[in-house]
């Protein structure tokens, strides 16, 4: 896994969720501690993208900030790329509990082939994270900037490739503490492991 990072971005304001939804609890783990729990068993760098003015210690990742204040999680990804310029990474958001470790697996499968971006569809429906992109992908950063960037601009930049997923479930994010209570019914019924 020498040639892939992988990165949780978390640098956003939790808005909707009305506090820091990263650090909520979903069973017995909080939020991100879900994610960063998928991906341990691939051994290789974790990166938490965090805001800026922020270093999160948590075992066995590295923080990196945002170096301008919630201009979009593009810059938390472009920060990243800078640090790693010729790595493949996978993508991933600290509030999307229900990824798997099959999941990462097809990104990084995918990446690998060669193209520039990877990602998953369900129900004809585009899901910008979890993403792979290749380390060519800072070209897009060189001629369009990052600034209030939408994450599918990158993704569809070029060559990408998109990858059916049959269970929606598994891409749910949460957004709001609604979205938490439903994610506590949905961790029972995909029987999420706390």
């Amino acid at each position: 896994m020498k040639d892939i990072i992988f990165c949780i971005l978390a640098g956003g304001k939790s808005k909707r969720f009305e506090a820091d939804k990263r650090f909520s609890y979903l069973g017995n783990k909080t939020l991100i501690e879900h994610t960063i729990s998928t991906l341990k068993s691939f051994k290789s760098n974790i990166i938490i993208s965090t805001r800026t003015g922020e270093k999160l210690k948590i075992k066995d990742t590295e923080s990196i900030e945002d170096k301008e204040a919630f201009n979009g999680p593009l810059c938390g990804v472009y920060e990243v790329l800078k640090r790693f310029p010729l790595k493949n990474f996978v993508f991933l958001a600290a509030d999307m509990p229900f990824i798997t470790r099959k999941m990462i697996e097809k990104l990084i499968a995918c990446i690998n082939s060669g193209y520039f971006s990877c990602f998953f569809s369900s129900n004809d429906k585009i899901y910008p994270l979890p993403f792979a992109i290749s380390h060519e992908s800072i070209v897009f950063f060189k001629e369009k900037g990052c600034k209030n960037k939408k994450i599918k601009e990158l993704l569809f930049f070029k060559n990408p490739c998109t990858i059916n997923w049959s269970n929606p479930e598994n891409l749910f994010n949460i957004n709001t503490q609604e979205d938490l209570e439903n994610a506590k019914l949905l961790a029972k019924k995909v029987h999420l492991d706390f």
